[in-house]
């Protein structure tokens, strides 16, 4: 092939418009590395310790926040995912009772310590919780014109306030599940990208499945740079209390975008184990053979 692309080894990319020009991006390339035939990486374990999906966001400011998935893990958010995905047409297919359909009870938040709450759970939890929704309330409503779509939960939380002063609000029977943490990396850091000033680079990355949202699966990379002590034993402990040039992003998933890139990172992996297999199992076997005879003798 004669024309040249920018990212062949990219899997997927997504673009979601902010307006004005400006937009936030997702991407994840395939980095699938063969088995390196050594003691505890041998032929047959397929990949090798560097064997990843790294993964991208850029936000609106053109500023990206780089992670990274290793493939065992990747078969982990793989597999939950499906679950989570049959659960959440379960959820969407169970018939609402008229009476909790007001949007007090069906809109979620989508940030703060209250995420993945409805106002009427907020404030069924603890009446005092008022006060907190006053000031998401308010949050909200300074940054609408931004964020045309917090009208939704403006509108949840004026229902719930409503209902409450009037004593009609209830819990509802009807089981709802209001998210769940699909995957979350903890501090990772890159001893090879380490600065002179001593810091090194560290990432995290965190993905939660929000169901009943028009967008459910909510990903969060952030990078930074902080002090990275080794153990004793080893392990690589990061100073996160002192990180600096700190970059968080995120990027919201519909349904149709996780399924098809779940399916895309899968038919890689898939494509991938297809090619090495063949050529490992006959590694295995050779040196296989060769330690017998060498024993036998």
């Amino acid at each position: 092939m004669s024309k040249i692309l920018n990212n062949p080894k990219q899997i997927a990319g997504l673009t979601h418009s902010r307006g004005k020009g400006k937009a936030i991006v997702f991407a994840i390339q395939n980095e699938l590395d063969i088995a390196k035939c050594e003691n505890k990486n041998e032929p047959l374990n397929l990949h090798s310790k560097f064997s990843r999906f790294p993964v991208v966001i850029i936000n609106e400011n053109n500023r990206p926040a780089t992670a990274n998935i290793p493939v065992n893990e990747m078969l982990n958010i793989i597999m939950k995912s499906k679950t989570l995905h049959d659960l959440e047409i379960k959820q969407a297919c169970t018939p609402h009772n008229e009476e909790f359909s007001s949007p007090a009870y069906t809109v979620r938040f989508t940030s703060g310590d209250m995420r993945g709450m409805t106002p009427a759970e907020v404030l069924l939890k603890d009446p005092e919780n008022s006060k907190k929704l006053n000031e998401q309330y308010t949050f909200l409503k300074e940054n609408l014109p931004k964020y045309p779509k917090n009208k939704k939960q403006l509108d949840a939380i004026t229902d719930a306030a409503r209902l409450y002063k009037e004593g009609k609000l209830q819990k509802s029977e009807r089981t709802v599940i209001p998210s769940y943490l699909l995957y979350e990396s903890g501090f990772r850091p890159l001893t090879r990208r380490e600065k002179k000033d001593g810091l090194t680079f560290v990432y995290q990355i965190k993905l939660t499945w929000n169901f009943g949202e028009s967008n459910p699966v909510r990903l969060e990379i952030e990078n930074f740079y902080a002090p990275v002590i080794q153990t004793e034993q080893g392990l690589l402990n990061v100073q996160a209390k002192e990180k600096k040039n700190s970059t968080a992003n995120e990027f919201h998933f519909s349904l149709d975008e996780w399924n098809w890139l779940i399916h895309l990172i899968e038919s890689n992996i898939r494509i991938f184990e297809a090619i090495a297999g063949p050529k490992a199992l006959k590694i295995a076997t050779n040196m296989a053979e060769e330690k017998k005879e060498k024993f036998a003798l």
